[in-house]
């Protein structure tokens, strides 16, 4: 983590908010593997995301170019991680879908 997340951590102490708002701002500055690290982070410090940047964040992965297979396993781990958390799994909008299927897989994998 950052100089400047640790302070914020020491400072005012660490919630999920914290890690969504850490999250977000990686996603908006296109960050992704930034992004992937704190959620790994947040995951092992048993706070719960924001079903909002779960989402950010499966959409983030879908617009990358991260080649399709490892977008999927990406995507299915978040979606994982959001059944665990008590939340629906996403829904793929249909334009998602076909940029996810563009490249030859089948999108419908990931709804199972």
């Amino acid at each position: 983590a950052s100089k400047a997340l640790q302070d914020m951590k020491d400072t005012v102490g660490v919630d999920g908010r914290l890690y969504d708002s850490v999250i977000k701002a990686y996603i908006q500055a296109n960050r992704i593997r930034s992004a992937f690290e704190m959620f790994g982070e947040c995951n092992a410090s048993g706070f719960t995301l924001s079903r909002p940047t779960y989402s950010a964040l499966i959409q983030c992965v879908i617009k990358s170019n991260i080649d399709t297979e490892e977008k999927l396993n990406l995507i299915e781990t978040l979606n994982t991680q959001m059944e665990q958390d008590g939340y629906v799994r996403y829904h793929f909008r249909d334009s998602e879908e076909k940029l996810l299927s563009s490249k030859g897989q089948n999108a419908g994998e990931i709804k199972s």
